[in-house]
């Protein structure tokens, strides 16, 4: 999904979310937030939160490969 596409993606979520309310409640917002992150997933990206997660189970994956790398050249 190009950049244009994704803002008219999320254009059209807040349209149909607000479209017959006169205030914004936080059910709504809530909506709105899983909705537009979707869309933004969808291209490839992740919160920064996933992000550090990620990197955390990485590290570990790869401190383990160093581990049993060292393990085998020791036999």
């Amino acid at each position: 999904m190009s950049s244009k596409e994704t803002v008219k993606a999320i254009i059209e979520v807040l349209k149909d979310k607000t479209q017959n309310i006169n205030h914004v409640n936080d059910e709504v917002i809530s909506s709105l937030h899983e909705e537009i992150t979707k869309i933004i997933e969808s291209m490839g990206y992740v919160k920064q939160e996933r992000y550090k997660g990620l990197l955390q189970v990485i590290k570990h994956l790869e401190n383990r490969i160093n581990d049993l790398e060292k393990e085998h050249k020791s036999d």
